[in-house]
C-alpha cells in the first residue's frame, strides 16, 4: 500500500520577501507572543540581525532574513501543517500556511511576493539506492550537472557520510543559478526536485506566465502550471534516454498526471500583473 505522503507531487520549501525591512516590527510581534527568534547572523558592524530563526511548532523552523531595503521568510507549506514535509503541499494547504505566517508576523499579504519557490514529487524506489536512478538521468534541458555535489544522508552506513548520494543541476553557474534541478533520499523515497531560486519575475514570469505575487500560490491555475512544468519540461525529459531502466520512475509519473489532468480546466492565457497593480 502507498503511503499517504506519496499521494501528489507540490511545493517544499518556499521563500517570500517584502520590500523593506521589518525587523523591529516581526521582533515585537513575536516577543509579545513568548517567541524567540534566534540569531542566525549578524551584520558585520555586530549591531544589527541580518538572519533569525524561530520555532513555529515541535521542530518545525521558519527563517527570517533582513536587510536595509527587504525581510526575506522562509518556510515548507506542509511541515507548518502536518509537522513534516513527507506529504507536500498543493495551493490549498500552501494557502493555509501562507496566512498562518502572516497572521503570526502581522505581515501585509497583499505586499508579499515569491523570491524562491520548489516544485517536488516524492517516486518510490524499493531497495535500490538512488544511484541506479541518477546515473540514468539526462540533464535537465540547458542544465550542467554539479559533479562536486555532496549530499549526506543520515541513514548511510558509518563513514560514508558526505559521499555524493543525488545529483544537482544547475543553469549557469552553481552559485548564481536562477534555476536548479535537485534529486535527493528522503527517508526511503527519492525526490525530484525543481527550484526557481533568483529572479522570479524572469524564471516565473518567463517559464509559467505568471505574477510573482504571494497570492499565485493559492491559485489552481498556478498550481496546475507548476506541476505541468515539472512533469512534462523537467521530469520527463530527464528519464527520456532510458525508458526500460526508468520505467518505474514513468509510471509514477503518469499517475500524477493523470491525478493533475483531471483537474486542469485552465486556460494558456499569460495572467501578469502590471507595475500598478497587486495581486488580489
Amino acid at each position: 500500500m502507498k503511503e499517504a505522503y506519496t499521494i501528489k507531487p507540490g511545493y517544499d520549501t518556499i521563500r517570500l520577501y517584502l520590500d523593506r525591512s521589518c525587523y523591529k516590527h516581526i521582533e515585537e510581534v513575536l516577543g509579545f507572543q513568548k517567541i524567540s527568534l534566534k540569531v542566525k547572523k549578524r551584520s558585520p558592524c555586530g549591531r544589527f540581525i541580518s538572519a533569525g530563526v524561530f520555532e513555529y511548532r515541535e521542530n518545525v523552523l521558519v527563517r527570517l532574513w533582513f536587510s536595509k531595503l527587504k525581510t526575506c521568510i522562509s518556510f515548507e507549506p506542509a511541515s507548518l501543517i502536518n509537522g513534516n514535509n513527507y506529504q507536500l503541499a498543493d495551493f490549498h494547504e500552501t494557502r493555509i500556511a501562507v496566512l498562518a505566517i502572516c497572521g503570526l508576523l502581522n505581515l501585509p499579504i497583499e505586499e508579499l511576493k515569491i523570491s524562491r519557490i520548489d516544485i517536488t514529487a516524492n517516486f518510490q524506489i524499493g531497495k535500490k539506492h538512488i544511484r541506479e536512478y541518477t546515473n540514468l538521468f539526462s540533464h535537465p534541458p540547458y542544465m550542467k550537472l554539479q559533479k562536486e555535489y555532496l549530499y549526506e544522508d543520515s541513514e548511510v552506513e558509518k563513514g560514508s557520510k558526505g559521499k555524493k548520494n543525488g545529483n544537482v543541476y544547475y543553469a549557469k553557474t552553481p552559485k548564481r543559478s536562477n534555476r536548479s534541478v535537485v534529486v535527493y533520499k528522503k527517508g526511503k523515497l527519492m525526490r525530484i526536485e525543481a527550484r526557481f531560486l533568483r529572479k522570479p519575475s524572469q524564471c516565473i514570469g518567463d517559464t509559467l506566465k505568471y505574477h510573482t505575487y504571494a497570492t499565485a500560490l493559492f491559485d489552481e491555475e498556478f498550481y496546475l502550471r507548476a506541476i505541468d512544468y515539472y512533469i512534462n519540461t523537467i521530469v520527463k525529459k530527464m528519464c527520456k534516454k532510458s525508458p526500460v531502466e526508468l520505467e518505474s520512475i514513468m509510471m509514477q509519473l503518469n499517475i500524477y498526471e493523470e491525478a493533475i489532468l483531471d483537474q486542469k480546466t485552465w486556460s494558456c492565457e499569460p495572467v501578469f500583473l502590471n507595475n500598478n497593480q497587486k495581486a488580489a
